[in-house]
């Protein structure tokens, strides 16, 4: 059986001017920049020098570490959510409707299956049930 090829969720939606525009930005940032080495260990030197600046950052009075306040903290936590709910794919509507299809059929089809099991189930228990009451009755 063939595998079905995903399609891209995203598109690109900017004109031809925009991308040759950011493409310019883009060479532009880069022939600003200063050449850093490539290599394995460079990006590890970067991550330390900025940990240990933010550690010494951190302390606050009698050495130990400042804990930042509320406000800063709810406003850090949803600038992450805002970030992090950019990166989320979201479905597309043909793709939305057809999942709220399948989740209802399978509903339905569950729902009468245990329905019927029920019926099923129900019918010896009340025969047994029935048996008791006409030998006392």
């Amino acid at each position: 059986m063939a595998q079905k090829k995903h399609k891209k969720r995203k598109r690109d939606t900017r004109t031809e001017e925009q991308k040759a525009q950011s493409a310019r930005d883009i060479a532009q940032a880069k022939s600003a920049e200063p050449e850093k080495k490539t290599g394995i260990l460079s990006g590890r030197k970067d991550k330390e020098t900025e940990k240990a600046k933010n550690k010494v950052a951190a302390k606050g009075k009698d050495g130990k570490h400042a804990k930042p306040g509320l406000w800063t903290r709810f406003v850090t936590y949803c600038k992450e959510v805002k970030g992090e709910m950019q990166r989320v794919v979201w479905p597309t509507r043909p793709e939305l409707i057809n999942a709220s299809v399948i989740v209802i059929g399978a509903l339905i089809f569950f729902g009468v299956y245990i329905a019927i099991i029920d019926n099923i189930i129900i019918i010896p228990l009340d025969a047994i049930a029935s048996l008791g009451v006409n030998a006392n009755g």
